[in-house]
């Protein structure tokens, strides 16, 4: 029993938070990454628009990555094993690669490396990604890149650190 008479604790949206396994608070945002990252989970659950044709009984091993407790993104468990992350086929964000693939794909906001990952998986030859945020990039590069397969280190695979709009603007 406490002895306080107001006990302050991490509350968003009327519910007590989760403890993040990491967190990191800039003038950018905070970023937090939650879950046990272990438990396979049904990937209808962890899709932002899977089809109907994906499979009911797929799982996928992922981590939640939140921005300011509002902006999601996945970092999703990747051992080297594209069919491992089948689900990326079947994911509306990545139909882009069936109309144009063996290209190159840029990446506006890397996240947790998902877009990144799905651009691998369905073949393109190599990927860009621009994140803003540097605490975003020491996730990916950092703190969980073994967990999602150092994407960051993939020789096909350059993660910039700018603002988007200012890096296509100097770039070809």
């Amino acid at each position: 029993q406490s002895t306080h008479w107001m006990k302050l604790g991490p509350i968003v949206r009327g519910r007590k938070e989760e403890t993040p396994l990491f967190e990191k608070w800039s003038m950018a945002a905070r970023v937090r990454v939650f879950g046990d990252g272990q438990t396979p989970q049904p990937a209808v659950q962890g899709g932002w628009a899977l089809s109907d044709a994906t499979p009911p009984d797929l799982k996928i091993k992922q981590l939640n990555l939140d921005i300011d407790s509002f902006a999601a993104t996945f970092l999703t468990a990747f051992d080297g094993d594209f069919e491992k992350v089948g689900h990326l086929k079947y994911d509306v964000t990545n139909f882009a690669h069936y109309i144009r693939t063996g290209g190159a794909q840029l990446v506006i906001g890397v996240g947790g490396g998902r877009d990144v990952l799905g651009g691998l998986a369905l073949g393109q030859k190599s990927v860009r990604g621009v994140e803003l945020n540097k605490d975003i990039i020491t996730v990916l590069k950092d703190k969980d890149a073994a967990y999602t397969g150092d994407l960051a280190s993939d020789p096909r695979v350059d993660i910039v650190n700018d603002e988007a709009r200012s890096y296509i603007t100097r770039n070809q």
